[in-house]
């Protein structure tokens, strides 16, 4: 059951971007991205260094993947995902820990985004001790003022 992590790149876009998928479907996202449009802005992100991907593996299989990009003043973690069939083990804590342990400076903030309809996200994020930060309101087309 261990899990070892790796540094994910280019070659590994095929992963990403279904792992990348499946977290939109999970998180509820309502405009989600065709896999195309996920794979070409994942290969952008990648390329020219906004973001770094780690996989998390088991006996040689991908169970999950973190994006994510250090700035001056914090940490943004853009994505975390574990695979579905190896969920309410305990691996997505032990890969939040092992990325803020062994990867990341110690001194700054961890930063991420949950959609407000996902409530699975939130509640996991928050049983790691994250708290509300910000709101971010968002009006849809159909629904002008």
């Amino acid at each position: 059951m261990t899990l070892v992590y790796r540094q994910a790149g280019l070659a590994d876009l095929e992963v990403l971007t279904g792992f990348n998928a499946g977290l939109q479907c999970d998180q509820g996202s309502l405009q989600p991205l065709a896999e195309a449009a996920l794979r070409q802005r994942l290969a952008d992100w990648l390329s020219n260094g906004d973001y770094q991907a780690i996989l998390a593996e088991r006996d040689d299989r991908p169970m999950g993947y973190a994006l994510y990009r250090l700035e001056d003043e914090r940490i943004f973690l853009r994505h975390l995902y574990v695979v579905p069939g190896a969920r309410r083990q305990g691996l997505g804590r032990a890969f939040y820990d092992h990325l803020r342990e062994q990867l990341w400076p110690a001194d700054r903030p961890v930063q991420l985004n949950v959609l407000a309809n996902n409530a699975r996200g939130q509640a996991f994020w928050q049983a790691l001790g994250f708290e509300a930060f910000s709101l971010t309101l968002q009006q849809s087309p159909a629904h002008p003022h």
